[in-house]
């Protein structure tokens, strides 16, 4: 409910629902309810700018994930407080953050938590003016997000769009500052960010 309120632009209405369905699955004592919760309600104060609200979510759900020995959640819950770290300037700590959550998620084979890493490292990358990495991240997080594709229920499908078009952004920011400061690698630049912006 909470998603589908955001989507609709009723923020202050997505915030409550979600955080009435985290009193509910502490109420029940579901620890998995809850600290999935609490990880999309650190996406939801990251993608409205409240940023330490969004770490203290991050972080609280991390923490029940690694204690609960839940891995893809907390490969998923360190990919998602990298991102919160890139967006406070932190990208030293945020890249550290992805590319622990990237080798968690391969390791069990998670490819929508090494997925998400992966955008979350393009951002990182490209703020680090690294942005061959930062293309390369979100070219890997594209195809991995559009191969998930197949066979999602529609809020889940909306989540991966959504995903899928955070990456091709950075990788198309990334294409263009590399081409602007690289003449000579413009036309392979350049031509893998139109296959990216025809992706998503």
């Amino acid at each position: 409910l909470g998603t589908a309120f955001e989507a609709l632009g009723r923020g202050d209405d997505a915030l409550k629902a979600i955080e009435r369905a985290l009193a509910d699955w502490e109420a029940l004592h579901d620890r998995l309810g809850a600290a999935r919760t609490l990880g999309l309600l650190g996406d939801l104060h990251l993608r409205a700018g409240r940023l330490d609200r969004a770490l203290d979510c991050q972080q609280g759900s991390l923490e029940r994930m690694e204690a609960m020995g839940n891995l893809p959640g907390a490969a998923r819950a360190r990919a998602a407080l990298g991102e919160v770290r890139s967006a406070r300037g932190e990208h030293r700590l945020a890249l550290d953050l992805g590319y622990a959550a990237k080798m968690e998620s391969e390791a069990i084979g998670d490819r929508r938590g090494s997925a998400r890493a992966l955008r979350g490292m393009s951002v990182a990358f490209r703020a680090r003016s690294r942005n061959l990495e930062a293309l390369h991240c979100a070219w890997d997080s594209v195809d991995r997000q559009i191969a998930l594709g197949a066979g999602l229920g529609e809020e889940d499908a909306a989540g991966l769009r959504r995903g899928v078009r955070a990456a091709a952004d950075t990788g198309l920011l990334a294409a263009w500052d590399l081409a602007r400061t690289d003449p000579g690698e413009a036309p392979r630049v350049l031509a893998r960010a139109f296959l990216l912006a025809e992706s998503s």
